[in-house]
C-alpha cells in the first residue's frame, strides 16, 4: 500500500476557465445546470448533461492549441491522451464521455484538431483529515463544515486517512471544497506522462 494519493484543485483554478458555449448549454440549460451540479458532489451524470458540440464564444480568442484540462460551462474536458491514462484506472461511478461532434473556433465552424472527452469523477470517499491539514482553511455556512483548499498548494498540504486507499481511483471529498482526489496509481500515472501541471496535481500524505 502507498502513503501516498494524490490531490487536483482544479476547481479552484480559474486560469482554467474558457470562454466557450456548448450545445447542451443551449438545448437545455437546466439539463447543464442539474449535470454539473452533480458532478460537483461526485455523483454519476448522464451523457446528456454533458456537451457533444464546444465552441469559443465571441469574447474568446482564437484557439491555438487547447489544454490537456480545461473548464467549460461547469464541465471539465480532456483531451485524448489524458483520457487514455484516466480510463486504464477504476472509474467506479464516474466516465469519460466523447465531446463527439468536437471543438471548434468561435465561428463554429473551424474545428479544433483532436478528441475531447467530458471527466466526469462519479465517486465519493470522505478521507480528508482537517486537523492534520493546517493549510486548507476552515469554511463554515448554515448548511455545511468544511475546508477549503490551499492558496498556491504544495506537496503535503493536505493529509487524508487510509481509508483513501480503497475503492475507486478518483472521487470527490465532500470535507474538502472543490477538491478532486486520485489514487497514487492514476496520479503516478499521470505524472509520468507530464501531466501533472496541467491537472494541477500535487502529493497528499496518508495516516
Amino acid at each position: 500500500m502507498s502513503n501516498v494519493v494524490w490531490i487536483s484543485d482544479a476547481m479552484a483554478d480559474s486560469e482554467l476557465i474558457l470562454f466557450v458555449q456548448s450545445d447542451v448549454a443551449q438545448d437545455n440549460m437546466d439539463r447543464l445546470i442539474g449535470g454539473v451540479r452533480l458532478l460537483k458532489k461526485g455523483m454519476p451524470v448522464s451523457e446528456d448533461a454533458c456537451p457533444k458540440r464546444i465552441w469559443g464564444d465571441e469574447d474568446s480568442d482564437t484557439f491555438d492549441v487547447l489544454p490537456d484540462l480545461f473548464h467549460s460551462e461547469g464541465h471539465y474536458i480532456v483531451s485524448e491522451r489524458a483520457a487514455n491514462i484516466l480510463r486504464q484506472f477504476d472509474l467506479g461511478g464516474g466516465a469519460l464521455y466523447p465531446v463527439t461532434e468536437g471543438i471548434y473556433q468561435k465561428d463554429n465552424r473551424t474545428r479544433i484538431p483532436g478528441e475531447y472527452f467530458c471527466w466526469i469523477f462519479g465517486n465519493v470517499k470522505k478521507a480528508f483529515l482537517e486537523e492534520h491539514s493546517p493549510k486548507a482553511p476552515a469554511l463554515v455556512n448554515d448548511e455545511r463544515d468544511w475546508c477549503g483548499m490551499p492558496v498556491l498548494m504544495q506537496d503535503d498540504d493536505i493529509a487524508v486517512s487510509a481509508s483513501a486507499l480503497s475503492g475507486p481511483d478518483i472521487w470527490i471529498d465532500p470535507l474538502l471544497f472543490k477538491s478532486i482526489f486520485l489514487s497514487h496509481r492514476a496520479g503516478q500515472a499521470m505524472a509520468d506522462a507530464g501531466l501533472a501541471k496541467a491537472f494541477r496535481l500535487k502529493k497528499c500524505r496518508v495516516i
